[in-house]
C-alpha cells in the first residue's frame, strides 16, 4: 500500500512499507486527485483550477473530511 509520494528531479517516487522498512518505485503513471470545495461565501468557481483538464462533481464527502459542502474532484493528468 502506498503511504507517501515524493516528487524528486522530475520523477514521482511511490513509497511503500515492507517488512524491512520502506522502499520506493518510480511511478510514471501517477496522476493525483484533489477534492475541492468552497466555504463561507465562496463558490466552486472561486476554487476550481482553470488549468485542470478533468473535473467532475463530488457526490459525497472525501474520506478525510466531514465537509458536506458541494465540491468537485479534479484529476491532475
Amino acid at each position: 500500500m502506498v503511504y507517501k509520494v515524493d516528487y524528486r528531479d522530475g520523477d514521482v517516487l511511490r513509497w511503500s512499507l515492507t517488512d524491512d522498512g520502506a522502499e520506493y518505485a518510480v511511478d510514471d503513471g501517477y496522476a493525483p486527485t484533489l477534492y475541492v470545495s468552497a466555504h463561507d461565501d465562496g463558490t466552486l468557481a472561486d476554487v476550481r483550477s482553470p488549468t485542470t483538464p478533468a473535473t467532475r462533481p463530488r457526490k459525497d464527502r472525501s474520506a478525510r473530511s466531514f465537509d458536506t459542502a458541494p465540491g468537485v474532484i479534479e484529476d491532475i493528468l
